[in-house]
């Protein structure tokens, strides 16, 4: 993650190729560290679904980036605008509702064990669980706004493009306090870490999207916030198969001590 951004500030803003290199190895890292870390969990288990479904959300912005670019402009991909429209808004839906219902399932992952009702949030903790939500609900406005001056032409498109990945980034955000809470509940074992560095990446992405959607924000400062934002959440995949790889490992050489 901090080689990417060294990489990137070494090169400087006008270096395109660099910046666009830079996103997509970010975002091969995310996709590798997701696959590792469903890889420690059965198949269906909550966890290996929530981490196989951040995966293939990773797939499909990679898949979009590689083959028709990480801007909708048409130069060079050989597509037509509406096709190439079309195809950007089908990824991005699919890839938006794949990372929206793995969120709700890694936010749900301590209420849903059962554990919530031995240690009851405080009034104070239950606070925190919506204290994002105001800012996830400006960055929905904000972008709607910006979106509506170019709106597609047809409502299929308007909803891919504009209305599913809207509405994903306003339930995505709005969990960080949800998973902040889980990690806060863990604190103490390192079981924590990979819900503090889920919380940290898409608070990133919080900053990232008021900053270039209230200032604007373009060049350096953006790009960096969005490598820190997927350098984050990769870690977190990251850091749930060490953990779980590490606990296996201890097993196996207690067992054959």
């Amino acid at each position: 993650m901090i080689l990417f951004v060294v990489v990137y500030l070494l090169a400087g803003p006008d270096s395109a190729s660099v910046v666009a290199g830079c996103i997509l190895a970010a975002k091969l890292f995310t996709l590798i560290s997701f696959v590792l870390a469903a890889s420690r969990f059965s198949l269906g288990d909550r966890l290996f679904v929530a981490w196989w479904l951040l995966a293939s959300n990773m797939t499909l912005l990679l898949l979009k980036d590689l083959f028709l670019g990480q801007s909708v402009d048409v130069v060079g991909t050989g597509f037509s605008i509406e096709e190439q429209s079309f195809a950007v808004g089908a990824m991005l839906s699919m890839a938006n509702i794949a990372s929206t219902i793995a969120m709700i399932m890694l936010a749900r992952a301590w209420p849903d064990s059962g554990l919530e009702a031995v240690a009851t949030p405080s009034p104070r903790q239950r606070l925190l669980k919506l204290a994002v939500v105001p800012l996830a609900v400006l960055v929905f406005f904000l972008a709607m706004r910006e979106n509506m001056h170019h709106l597609p032409p047809d409502l299929l498109r308007t909803i891919m493009l504009v209305v599913i990945p809207n509405v994903a980034d306003l339930v995505c955000l709005s969990l960080i306090g949800p998973i902040a809470l889980t990690a806060f509940w863990l604190r103490g074992g390192a079981l924590s870490w990979p819900w503090a560095l889920l919380a940290l990446g898409n608070a990133f992405w919080l900053v990232w999207d008021l900053a270039t959607s209230m200032s604007h924000l373009t060049g350096v400062a953006a790009e960096v916030l969005r490598l820190l934002a997927l350098g984050y959440t990769g870690s977190a995949g990251l850091e749930q198969w060490w953990l779980l790889r590490r606990d296996s490992d201890s097993e196996t050489r207690t067992g054959l001590a």
